[in-house]
């Protein structure tokens, strides 16, 4: 009986260490950035906030100045597969009008 209690705690020790193992550090990786020429941004690029407000007008993100001649590149996240687009607005149509007819004129012959 003395020497079960030690391999007991043997087992269990191990089973806690394999168990711990597993739960180990989460590994967060950042996603990939896409990037592609801007179709509507012309002349030199200077400043990125240029950029980037027609990269948005062109439903990217963002947009960065790159190079010399300054180029103006719109980018995205790869996962989401740029460029990004807006879900089309719902139509609410208004409920029907209720027409109610006249009330009818009911004329009394007295004779």
């Amino acid at each position: 009986m003395a020497r079960s209690a030690p391999i007991a705690f043997t087992i269990f020790f191990f089973v806690l260490l394999i168990l711990a193992s597993e739960m180990g550090p989460t590994v967060v990786t950042e996603a990939k950035e896409c990037s592609t020429k801007s179709d509507r941004f012309r002349g030199t690029c200077f400043r990125s906030s240029n950029c980037a407000a027609v990269c948005n007008s062109e439903n990217f993100p963002s947009g960065t100045c790159r190079g010399f001649p300054g180029t103006c590149y719109c980018t995205s996240n790869c996962a989401i597969n740029a460029p990004i687009t807006n879900p089309p607005p719902e139509v609410v149509e208004p409920p029907p009008e209720v027409v109610e007819p006249p009330p009818q004129v009911v004329e009394s012959t007295t004779s």
